[in-house]
C-alpha cells in the first residue's frame, strides 16, 4: 500500500492523532505529516483542532475501498527448533543447505543483475576518467568589435 492509502485505511476507525498514526502505520514522522498535507490537499483528510486528523465525507468513501489496518498486520512467526546436541548447541550439519538447494535459489538472477550493473559502472567510471584527461579545447575567439554608427559625427 502507498503511503496515502495506510493513513486513510488508520483514519477510517475514527478521529486519531499524528502519534497514533505513526504507530499504526509504521511510517516516520516526517512522512506522516508530509501524507497528511497531500491528503489535506485533495480534500480527503481534514483537521479539527492541532495533531487531530479526521476523514472528509471523499476520504471516508476512499478509505472504504482499502483493506482494514487489522488484515494489513504480518502474520506472526511461528518460531523453528534446531536440532542441537546434549550440551544444546546448534549442530551445524543439519542446518546447512545442500549443495542443489543453493545453485537453484530464486535469488540467482538477482545477483547477476547486481554482477551487470557492477560492469556498467565500471565502464562509466572508465569513460569518465578517460574524458578528464583529455586537454581542455580553446575558448573560442571573440567577435571583432565593429562600431555601428561609423560615418556618425558629433
Amino acid at each position: 500500500m502507498t503511503r496515502d492509502e495506510l493513513l486513510l485505511a488508520a483514519l477510517a476507525a475514527g478521529a486519531t492523532t499524528t502519534a497514533a498514526l505513526m504507530d499504526a502505520t509504521g511510517v516516520t514522522e516526517r512522512t506522516c505529516r508530509y501524507g497528511l498535507s497531500h491528503l489535506i490537499a485533495v480534500g480527503y483528510v481534514w483537521s479539527p483542532e492541532r495533531g487531530r486528523w479526521r476523514l472528509t465525507e471523499t476520504g471516508r468513501a476512499i478509505a472504504a475501498t482499502l483493506p482494514s489496518m487489522a488484515a494489513l498486520e504480518p502474520p506472526a512467526l511461528e518460531s523453528i527448533a534446531l536440532p542441537a546436541d546434549e550440551g544444546g548447541t546448534v549442530i551445524a550439519a543439519d542446518t546447512a543447505e545442500p549443495a542443489s538447494l543453493l545453485e537453484d535459489r530464486p535469488g540467482a538472477p538477482g545477483s547477476l543483475w547486481w554482477t551487470l550493473a557492477g560492469i556498467a559502472v565500471a565502464v562509466v567510471l572508465a569513460l569518465a576518467r578517460r574524458s578528464a584527461t583529455l586537454p581542455p579545447q580553446a575558448p573560442p575567439s571573440a567577435p571583432p568589435i565593429v562600431w555601428p554608427y561609423d560615418g556618425w559625427r558629433i
